[in-house]
C-alpha cells in the first residue's frame, strides 16, 4: 500500500513539474516581453506588444506608446489621434483650406502654404505663401506686407512719413497731401494748403492756384 502511495505522489509531482515547465515555456517562447522599451509586460499573441501598448485599430497587431501604431497614428508628433482615411493626419491637423490635405503643426489652423506669414496670425493667406487680408497691402495686385498702422505697404503708402493713407493714383502722396494742380505729383505746402509751392498763390494765407505768376487771379 505504501509503495502505491509513493508511486502516486511521484506521478503527481511529475505532473505538477511538467505543467510548471510548460507554463514557463509558454511565457518564454510564445509570450515574450512587450517591444516597447522599459515595458516588462508580456505581449499578447499574435501581437508583439502588451495589451497596454497595442494599436487600437481593429485587427492591427502593431503597437506603440500612443493609442495607435505608426501606420494608423496621426503623423503630428505629440498627437494621439487616428489618421483620417487616405490622410497622413487626423481631422484636427488637416489644413482648413478647402481641398487642401496638407498637415498642420497646430490643430484647426492652416498649412504653411495657406496660412498668413505672420506667425501669430491664424487667418488664411489670400495669396499662396503670402499674407491674410488684414496684413496684405490694400493696393490691388500687391502681395507685400502692410506698413506699421497702415493698410498699405511701404511702397504704396503716402510718402508723408506720418501718414498711413494709400497713395493716390499715379502719385507718391495720398489725396490729402498731394498738390491739386492737374498732373502735379508734388506735396502740398502744409496741411491747410491745396497746392505745392510751385502752384499755390504766394499772397499771405491765400490757397488759390497761381494764375501764370506768383499769385492767383485775385492777387495779381
Amino acid at each position: 500500500m505504501k509503495k502505491i502511495l509513493i508511486i502516486v505522489l511521484i506521478v503527481v509531482g511529475l505532473l505538477v513539474t511538467t505543467l510548471f515547465v510548460c507554463d514557463l515555456a509558454f511565457d518564454g517562447v510564445f509570450r515574450k516581453e512587450c517591444k516597447v522599451i522599459d515595458c516588462s509586460n508580456k505581449s499578447e499573441s499574435p501581437s508583439l506588444y502588451c495589451s497596454k501598448h497595442q494599436c487600437n485599430e481593429a485587427g492591427c497587431s502593431g503597437g506603440s506608446t500612443y493609442s495607435y501604431c505608426y501606420d494608423h497614428k496621426c503623423t503630428v508628433r505629440l498627437c494621439d489621434n487616428k489618421k483620417d482615411p487616405g490622410m497622413d493626419c487626423c481631422s484636427e491637423h488637416k489644413c482648413l483650406s478647402a481641398g487642401c490635405n496638407n498637415v498642420t503643426d497646430n490643430p484647426n489652423t492652416y498649412c504653411s502654404e495657406h496660412a498668413c506669414k505672420i506667425l501669430v496670425c491664424n487667418n488664411p493667406s489670400i495669396n499662396p505663401n503670402g499674407y491674410c487680408s488684414t496684413h496684405n497691402c490694400a493696393k490691388l495686385g500687391c502681395t507685400s506686407l502692410i506698413f506699421t498702422r497702415s493698410n498699405y505697404c511701404f511702397t504704396h503708402k503716402c510718402n508723408v512719413p506720418s501718414c498711413i493713407n494709400g497713395q493716390d493714383e499715379d502719385n507718391p502722396y495720398c489725396i490729402e497731401h498731394h498738390c491739386l494742380y492737374n498732373g502735379c505729383t508734388e506735396r502740398i505746402i502744409d496741411i491747410l494748403a491745396n497746392y505745392c509751392y510751385s502752384h499755390e498763390c504766394q499772397y499771405g494765407t491765400c490757397h488759390n492756384p497761381r494764375d501764370g505768376s506768383k499769385y492767383c487771379y485775385l492777387h495779381e
